[in-house]
């Protein structure tokens, strides 16, 4: 009898031990993402996401950009490797980056981080630089630091920008250098401070590699 008792609780205790019905969606979701991530970090490699890459950059660069090759990188960014614009091994104006990443932020929406990058900039006749989407920087050499704060306003909410070991050509109508800064990094990203709205900018470069030096760490208060 006292056999039965103890072969009843037993029972009870097998069916209260089993997952509840939040628990296997939870449980069912996670495999989902886990593995739609593992799918993801195979298809990065594939040519149709460089090409996708590819024609995503020339619109927002507005030149003809070509991508080596793509992949999943840590924590989960987008890698994007070999950038490069149409003619710019040849001296046009545009950009080459070893790699470019794009992925979640930790501050803000969205993170973009270039690793090696070049930009070459050239005045036209009438004064304006391009590429057209990086004009801004044209004026740079002319201008406060205070003017990096400007260039970065429209996005820099939503988006964590980061440039590691870049560099900047100024060029003239005439194919002249007029200034030029090397090994440059910079940081820009939303600080969360107690009741205030606040950004943290970082620019630092190589003072023995530049031509126009500027170096600038500070916290801009909105």
């Amino acid at each position: 009898m006292g056999q039965d008792a103890g072969d009843r609780n037993m029972r009870i205790v097998s069916q209260g031990g089993g997952l509840g019905p939040f628990q296997r969606f939870l449980t069912g979701f996670l495999l989902v993402v886990i593995a739609l991530m593992i799918v993801g970090v195979f298809a990065a490699r594939t040519e149709g996401v460089r090409r996708l890459s590819q024609s995503w950059l020339t619109g927002r660069v507005g030149m003809d950009v070509t991508v080596g090759s793509t992949r999943i990188g840590w924590p989960y960014d987008l890698v994007l490797e070999e950038v490069e614009t149409a003619g710019f091994a040849q001296g046009t104006r545009g950009l080459r980056a070893a790699e470019v990443r794009l992925g979640p932020g930790w501050r803000s929406g969205l993170k973009l981080q270039v690793r090696k990058g070049q930009l070459r900039l050239i005045r036209d006749r009438e004064g304006r630089w391009s590429p057209d989407v990086f004009g801004g920087i044209g004026f740079l050499p002319e201008k406060r630091i205070d003017a990096v704060s400007q260039l970065v306003f429209p996005f820099r909410e939503r988006l964590e920008i980061g440039l590691r070991d870049c560099g900047i050509q100024w060029t003239g109508t005439d194919n002249q250098v007029l200034a030029q800064a090397k090994g440059v990094d910079f940081d820009c990203a939303p600080v969360r401070l107690p009741g205030r709205r606040a950004f943290f900018q970082r620019l630092e470069v190589d003072e023995s590699e530049v031509v126009a030096l500027v170096v600038v760490a500070h916290a801009v208060e909105l």
